[in-house]
């Protein structure tokens, strides 16, 4: 019996990881710079965007009341652009 045992354990398969190939981790270290820039990107068009529509909305402005309504929109935009600033370097 505690033979049998022992010929299942010695079957079993490895619970260790299996060492990775080379060209596996040069593919990782290729990709894995480009999903953190697409990341970082899509959070900062996202955070910017008020701004820039604000932006356009100014130049496009026919009086005095539609600059002043556009200019607020890109007041909320460059806050929440220092809203995430502060909160991506308050992390721990």
């Amino acid at each position: 019996m505690i033979v049998a045992v022992d010929a299942k354990i010695a079957n079993a398969p490895s619970s260790l990881p299996e060492e990775k190939s080379v060209q596996f981790r040069h593919a990782f270290l290729r990709v894995a710079p480009s999903m953190f820039l697409g990341a970082l990107d899509q959070t900062i068009i996202a955070a910017a965007l008020p701004a820039i529509a604000g932006s356009a909305a100014c130049f496009v402005a026919p009086n005095l009341i539609s600059l002043v309504g556009a200019r607020a929109l890109q007041g909320f935009g460059g806050g929440g652009l220092m809203t995430l600033h502060g909160w991506r370097t308050a992390r721990p």
